[in-house]
Order: structure tokens, then C-alpha cells, then sequence
């Protein structure tokens, strides 16, 4: 069971569970690291463009003292991973570059007052967060075959329910804005802009009498009237759905949220890969009810490497971990017995445990 809900206070942040606020507003020690009190920080963006030729973009980090033995990689010390990512989704397909590993946690500086970290290799920048709410992120592949330099514009935060994993307890918030920039792979540059979900997560380790994780799907997704639904499904190794972590907030036009705390999954199908390519959401609350037919763009993998940790970065789709999915929808809504139709689009992560030879 979370020990956290509804109403009450975040484990690893400051503020309300649920509540969301003008990203103004929030405090910034909720998006500063401190790794003084925190064993494991990360940023995360995952950004939906209009551009037909890069459909999505997920970048970002995570350094500390966390297992990412579930990504198929055991750190050889306990208080130095660094996980970074700069994962293109284009028309011709996957451009992944991954560089878990390749870096040390102790090669990311942050600065203490105000939001601005930064990972170099040599002279060279690999990664630079600036700003808040208005944001400027640019990350770069060490051999400079892709990039992004990319600025957020963020309208709203919402601290999410804390996830009482066995080995830590994680935590994040989610925020909403707008994004654009460019995005550049190999020697061609392409305008972008569109929408931005963007997550700055937390990690405490303990050990918690829980059971594990067996996947999660986590699906944020925009809509054509100005709102959003951001939401997890979770499942132990048994199954069974962790209700705990396993539900919904939607954000209105004007950033009013609605917390809708169990989230149902249903028509799930999966693809040649072993990846969704289908499912249904449906949330429901207080008057409201929301379902979510999505469908998820079948992208192969144009080229994918850097780290892996001691292995060899996957080459196959079926094998990478956490590859983006990028998404279309249309969502139902009734509320106040008044019904609509809206469209929508996203960017979704689905994790698994990954087998075991």
C-alpha cells in the first residue's frame, strides 16, 4: 500500500498529492537536486511535436544510487549511476542514442539556487537544464550525430502519488507546457514545436515489504480542446493491477486538474515485438468520465547506440527497454451529463521486467 494519498503529503516532496498549481508557483525545492537528502534525482521531458518528419523526442536523466538492474545494467558502484537518453522519434523511424553508463553520476553539476545542470565530457556538453518555468534544454549525443535544443514553456505542476517500490521509494511530478526548437540527426536540422510532459522524479532507497513490478504503462496524452490526461497502470509479478499506482489526472485548458484515483485498462493488444500497439483507458469521478481509445505508431528502429552499461546496446526493438511510444487517440468525455468527443496525442512508455536467461 502507498503511504501516501490523496490530500496528504509527498514522501520526497513539498506539497499536496494531486494538487496542481501554476508552475510559477511551485516551490523550487521540488525541482532543484539536492542530492544531500535524495539517494537518486532525475529530469525527464517527453515531447509530442505537430512536425511530420520527428513525431516525438524523450530526453533527460537520472543519477544516484539507483538499481538499474531492471534496464539489464548493474552499476559496479552503488552511488554513481547516470542514466541519460536522447531518443528520437522520426518518420524513418527510432533515432536512440543511450549512454547508460558511459558517464559518471559525479559529472553532473547542478547549481544550488536555481535550475541549471549540466553534464560535460571534456569540453564538450552533453546535457544543459536551465530555467523555470520557462525552461531551455539542450542535449547532444557525445559524437554529435543527434540532438536537441528545445524551450518549455510549462503552465502547471502536479506532485503525483508516491510509488512504494521493495527496494526504494519513488517519487515524481508532472508538468504541462508548451515546447519548441530543433531537432537535428546527422546533418539535418527540423524545426519543432508541440506539446511537453515533463517529470522530475525521486528516489529514496529502502526496502518495503511489497511485491514487485511486473510492467507499467504510463500514457500522457494531450487533447485538441487544450486539455491532458496523464496517467499510470501498474501490474505486480502476480498480474494483479497495483491500485496504488494505478490511476489518473486530468488538466483542463486553464490547468484545473481532477484527480481520478483508479484508472481501467482494457482492449490492450500488443505487436509483433511484444510492445502495445492498442489500448483502452477509462476514468471515471464525481461526474466525470473519460475513456481513451489509443493507438500507437509501429516504429522500427533507424539506429540506436551508445551504452548499455557492460552490454551491447540493443539493437533489436523487441529487446530495448523504454522505447518510446508514440501516440494518437480519441477520447469520450462525459461530464455533468454533458458528452464530447476530443482528440488526442502523446508520447507512452511501457516497462517491463525484462526475462532473464
Amino acid at each position: 500500500m502507498n503511504e501516501s494519498r490523496l490530500g496528504e503529503k509527498s514522501l520526497n516532496f513539498i506539497g499536496t498529492i494531486a494538487e496542481t498549481v501554476s508552475a510559477a508557483d511551485f516551490p523550487r525545492g521540488n525541482y532543484l537536486i539536492d542530492d544531500s537528502r535524495y539517494d537518486a534525482e532525475g529530469d525527464w521531458a517527453f515531447c509530442r511535436f505537430s512536425s511530420d518528419e520527428v513525431y516525438a523526442a524523450r530526453l533527460g536523466f537520472t543519477r544516484g544510487a539507483y538499481d538499474f538492474a531492471d534496464f539489464g545494467y548493474v552499476p559496479a558502484s552503488a552511488e554513481s549511476y547516470l542514466l541519460v537518453h536522447l531518443h528520437l522519434m522520426t518518420r524513418e523511424g527510432a533515432v536512440l542514442w543511450t549512454a547508460t553508463g558511459q558517464f559518471k553520476a559525479e559529472q553532473v553539476t547542478s547549481d544550488r539556487d536555481e535550475m541549471d545542470v549540466q553534464l560535460l565530457a571534456g569540453e564538450k556538453e552533453v546535457f544543459r537544464i536551465q530555467g523555470w518555468p520557462h525552461m531551455r534544454w539542450h542535449f547532444r549525443s557525445d559524437d554529435g550525430r543527434s540532438e536537441a535544443d528545445l524551450e518549455f514553456d510549462l503552465s502547471n505542476a502536479t506532485i503525483l502519488p508516491d510509488n512504494i517500490l521493495p527496494g526504494n521509494v519513488f517519487s515524481m511530478w508532472e508538468s504541462i507546457g508548451r515546447v519548441r526548437g530543433s531537432i537535428r540527426y546527422r546533418d539535418k536540422t527540423i524545426p519543432v514545436s508541440g506539446v511537453i510532459f515533463y517529470d522530475h522524479s525521486r528516489f529514496r532507497i529502502q526496502d518495503n515489504a511489497v511485491p514487485p513490478r511486473q510492467w507499467h504503462l504510463y500514457t500522457p496524452m494531450f487533447f485538441e480542446d487544450g486539455s491532458a490526461i496523464i496517467s499510470y497502470y501498474t501490474v505486480d509479478h502476480t498480474g494483479t493491477c497495483v491500485e496504488d499506482y494505478s490511476f489518473g489526472l486530468y488538466v483542463d485548458a486553464d490547468s484545473n486538474s481532477r484527480w481520478l484515483p483508479k484508472a481501467t485498462l482494457s482492449d490492450l493488444k500488443f505487436d509483433q515485438d511484444g510492445l502495445p500497439k492498442a489500448w483502452r483507458l477509462q476514468f471515471a469521478g464525481h461526474g466525470f468520465h473519460l475513456e481513451v481509445n489509443i493507438s500507437a505508431k509501429s516504429t522500427s528502429i533507424l539506429e540506436a547506440w551508445g551504452a548499455w552499461g557492460t552490454s551491447k546496446i540493443p539493437k533489436a526493438r523487441k529487446d530495448f527497454v523504454l522505447i518510446p511510444l508514440v501516440l494518437d487517440g480519441i477520447g469520450a468525455v462525459n461530464e455533468d451529463d454533458a458528452s464530447r468527443t476530443i482528440q488526442g496525442y502523446g508520447l507512452a512508455e511501457y516497462w517491463r521486467m525484462p526475462d532473464v536467461e
